[in-house]
This record gives C-alpha cells, sequence and structure tokens, in this order.
C-alpha cells in the first residue's frame, strides 16, 4: 500500500519527485519499525504504536519539527488507507503536532545580496555562469528550487522576459526576469550550447539535469562568501526575495502570487521577519521608542 499511495501523490497529485523521495523514505523507516517492534505490517498500526514511533524519535534527538514533518505524511497516508476501505480508525486523528519554537530564518541583508551578486568574482566560463545566473534567479524570482531544476528551455519567453514554470501541485504560473537577470541567462545559454545537454535549463558540465545536491553546493559556496548567517540554503535566497519586497512596500497579495503559494497565509511567514527588522529599526532609531 506505500507503493500505491505514492504512486498516488506523484501521477495524480503531481507531487515533485523529491518530495515523493521524502515521503518514501519516512513511511519506510515507519514500517521498518513496526515490523521490527510488533512483527506486522504498518497498515495495522494502531494508535499507542504510533505515539511510540513518535515518542522514539523525539528521545533519539530528532527535532519537533521534523517529527511533526512525519506525522503529516502518516496522517496522509492513514486518510489513504481509510479512503481505500484498508482501515477503519485512523490512528493518526488523536495526534496533535508537537509545539515548537518560532524560528524565523534569517534572511540575506541587501548590502550582502549586493556583495553576492555584483562584488563576488564568477569564473568566465559554463561553470561561473551557471552559478551566477542561479543566484540571480533563485533572488530575482523568487523560484522554489524544484521549480528552477524543473525549467525548460522551451519555458523561458525571450520576448516577455519570463518563464513559465510548474509549482505545486502542478499549478502554472509565471516569473518575471529583469533585465539584469535576463543578461546573465543569456551569457550562461552561448556556455551551455557547448555543453552536449538534455532540454533542461540547469545542467550539469555533462549536460544532465542538475540534481539538488549539486544546487545547494553551489549556493552553499557563494552565500559563505558574504554571510556568517547560519543558513545558506537555496531557500534563503526565496526568503530574502520576499523579504526584501515586503520591506520595500510590496502589497502581500502580490507577494504571495509572485511565490506562487495557494494561500496567503504562506506568506505571512515572510512577514514576520520583514516586521520584526522594522521592529528593530524603530527601537534603534525613533527617539521615544523606548517607553512603548
Amino acid at each position: 500500500m506505500i507503493a500505491q499511495f505514492l504512486t498516488t501523490l506523484s501521477v495524480q497529485k503531481r507531487y515533485s519527485s523529491h518530495t515523493t523521495v521524502a515521503y518514501a523514505s519516512d513511511l519506510n523507516q515507519f514500517r521498518d519499525f513496526i515490523v521490527s517492534n510488533y512483527g506486522h505490517d504498518p497498515i495495522e498500526a494502531n494508535l499507542s504504536e504510533v505515539r511510540f514511533w513518535l515518542a522514539t524519535l523525539l528521545d533519539g534527538g530528532l527535532s519537533r519539527a521534523s517529527i511533526n514533518r512525519k506525522a503529516v505524511v502518516l496522517r496522509q497516508f492513514f486518510k489513504f488507507l481509510l479512503k481505500h476501505g484498508r482501515i477503519s480508525v485512523n490512528p493518526m486523528d488523536k495526534i496533535s503536532a508537537l509545539r515548537q519554537e518560532k524560528r524565523f530564518t534569517l534572511p540575506l541583508s541587501q548590502s550582502e545580496v549586493s556583495t553576492l551578486l555584483d562584488k563576488v568574482v564568477y569564473t568566465d566560463d559554463f561553470q561561473g555562469f551557471r552559478a551566477k545566473l542561479l543566484l540571480e534567479m533563485l533572488y530575482g524570482t523568487g523560484m522554489r528550487i524544484g521549480e528552477m531544476m524543473g525549467v525548460r528551455i522551451r519555458d523561458v519567453d525571450t520576448y516577455r522576459y519570463c518563464i513559465r514554470i510548474l509549482g505545486k501541485g502542478g499549478k502554472e504560473r509565471q516569473v518575471l526576469l529583469s533585465s539584469k537577470v535576463y543578461r546573465v541567462l543569456e551569457s550562461y545559454r552561448d556556455y551551455r550550447e557547448e555543453v552536449q545537454s538534455s532540454d533542461y535549463l540547469f545542467v550539469t558540465d555533462r549536460g544532465e539535469k542538475m540534481y539538488y545536491s549539486l544546487c545547494y553546493a553551489i549556493v552553499r559556496r557563494y552565500v559563505s562568501m558574504v554571510t556568517t548567517k547560519h543558513k545558506r540554503s537555496p531557500h534563503v535566497l526565496r526568503h530574502t526575495f520576499a523579504n526584501h519586497l515586503l520591506e520595500g512596500g510590496a502589497n502581500i497579495r502580490a507577494v504571495s502570487c509572485l511565490m506562487g503559494h495557494q494561500s496567503i497565509a504562506s506568506t505571512q511567514h515572510y512577514l514576520c521577519t520583514a516586521t520584526q527588522k522594522i521592529k528593530e529599526v524603530y527601537k534603534k532609531n525613533h527617539p521615544r521608542s523606548r517607553v512603548v
């Protein structure tokens, strides 16, 4: 049933391969635990057994956020089983998410972004322009890393300076390219033609579709040159994109649309960090801020 569930996510709900692989890992881990400790199929797991697995993860030092993510996977899996008549009771109905501290991802400052994109020296070759374009597009469009890896050459509209992408759930949208990003794109494509490649925009040195770990490595390498912040993943640039728009006075609904959020509530997270920075500026500069 795990295989059928994953097929449904991939084919019907159009989850990304990255998400499907993560779901498979969580469910296989749960299956191994249930089989090892109770000797039966995971679809027969009851409330106490599920709770024991989650408690074991917590005792093992796994973060509450990671445990909550695994619980979400289980909740969807058991809902699938219930829908198809394989179980009569969903053991996840009585399991609540663990309370966790709010942690805000610190975006890059505008000066850090300026240094990253304007002052860092990139090599004048395929790898250099690939890194430059990757960073420019992550910050300039706010795309998710999975969306960017899925962009094909034909998705780039050279007349309207935009890219057609498929977001979560197969939802299509267009992202805009600034003239600066487009110039880097054109230079990258000149070098890319020298590499025998697939039709994906971002490819490896062998011309194959770029994979996640390579993208993470490139982003971390260059972001580490301009900041000491702990988080240096591709998502930090997406977060920075939203944060800088909100700091500049952009309407939150417009930002939500640009980021491909299905609900404006998803964008509220980015508003929190922007608001926090505004508060800090107020406290630092307003003569009567201390009376508040």
